[in-house]
């Protein structure tokens, strides 16, 4: 999956984990340390012939037959992933390290994995999603809002439709200033005449 990453995300370097590289070499070479640092030394030189030459010598020397020996598959691991090797030496400055593993741990096996639970491909994907939008302090609620509005358009109305309300907004205001301007209308506290300016407010309304 990490190597699928390199395609799946932009502008991404495959960088192969030491650690697992360092397993394989221990595996290996065990307590030979003057043929492990010259292993190691050929593998930040990125000198991929160097690297076959002290394995397959090493193999010679342990007389270890088959492919499942533990030299032969670190060669095999290590010719493998020779790219993500190489990257080392391509960018010394710009490696600084990675939490890949404790991400997949937290993020998504937490939930995806860690318990006996069967997922479709599609449910998986979406899970991934909601995981990782969730580890990022991104509020869901949020994008769910926004893309509902941007997805409304402007209400267009027509211009003789406008044109007919403010029309009909002028005459009931004209009905409105003529009535109000009524001598009984003048004096607040009459019952008449809050009755009478209730009734122009509700329909107004």
């Amino acid at each position: 999956w990490i190597k699928f990453g390199v395609k799946y995300l932009p502008n991404a370097v495959y960088v192969l984990d030491l650690f697992h590289l360092q397993k394989y070499i221990t595996a290996a070479i065990k307590e030979d340390k003057k043929t492990k640092r010259e292993l190691w030394k050929a593998i930040f030189k990125a000198d991929k012939q160097k690297v076959n030459e002290i394995l397959t010598q090493k193999y010679k020397e342990l007389e270890l037959n088959g492919t499942e020996n533990p030299v032969m598959k670190c060669q095999t691991y290590i010719n493998n992933n020779w790219d993500g090797i190489n990257s080392y030496s391509l960018y010394k400055k710009e490696i600084t390290g990675c939490s890949a593993e404790s991400h997949v741990s937290h993020v998504l096996s937490e939930r995806l994995s860690r318990r006996p639970i069967s997922w479709s491909k599609v449910g998986a994907h979406k899970m991934a999603k909601l995981r990782a939008i969730k580890a990022s302090g991104i509020l869901l609620k949020d994008i769910i809002l926004k893309q509902q509005y941007e997805c409304l358009k402007p209400i267009e109305i027509p211009k003789q439709t406008i044109y007919k309300a403010k029309q009909q907004l002028k005459k009931i205001k004209s009905t409105y200033e003529n009535i109000i301007s009524l001598p009984i209308l003048q004096n607040k506290k009459t019952l008449t005449s809050q009755a009478i300016k209730s009734l122009l407010l509700r329909n107004a309304i």
